[in-house]
């Protein structure tokens, strides 16, 4: 993020793999974006000029200014998945998920509930209008070469029939 040829670098990324900008979401922390606002702000807005989506990673686990979200120039909320693991069976964790997205959209921002690894976890977060879920349940981690095979391969169809909401 404070690499001066940050745009310079994703520019030529995108240009070298032939990768549309809107189809890069770059994730950053918040502690990261947090260090010298205005820059961050400065290279965030210009990344977005270009099309890449910016996401802020593990929302609610660090330092978390109200501040920074009206700010800073991001797309998405990723919701920590400490708020995750229990989210199914202690309320407080489902009203402070609940909460994050709530205040993810009233900002016009998509959420995405981190962590998740069952059925019970993805159902509650669709019930609470999360946008989007990740985690173990869904697909495990596969580099760059195995995931054309899984995606052609329709291994992530099953996830389609749990209902409406968009997984990644």
């Amino acid at each position: 993020m404070h690499d001066p040829r940050l745009l310079e670098t994703v520019r030529s990324a995108l240009g070298d793999n032939g990768l549309p900008a809107s189809c890069l979401t770059l994730e950053m922390t918040e502690s990261v974006m947090l260090k010298d606002l205005d820059r961050t702000v400065e290279r965030l807005s210009a990344l977005r000029k270009l099309g890449v989506k910016i996401a802020v990673d593990n929302f609610g686990s660090g330092y978390c200014s109200f501040d920074y979200l009206r700010r800073l120039p991001i797309d998405v909320l990723k919701i920590d998945e400490a708020f995750t693991r229990e989210i199914e069976t202690d309320t407080q964790s489902a009203v402070l998920v609940d909460l994050m997205n709530q205040l993810a959209h009233a900002f016009g921002l998509k959420s995405v509930v981190e962590g998740v690894e069952t059925a019970g976890q993805l159902s509650t977060a669709r019930l609470l209008s999360c946008d989007q879920a990740q985690g173990y349940f869904l697909a495990r981690p596969v580099s760059a070469g195995e995931i054309m095979p899984v995606l052609q391969g329709g291994a992530l169809s099953e996830i389609g029939r749990l209902g409406p909401s968009t997984v990644s």
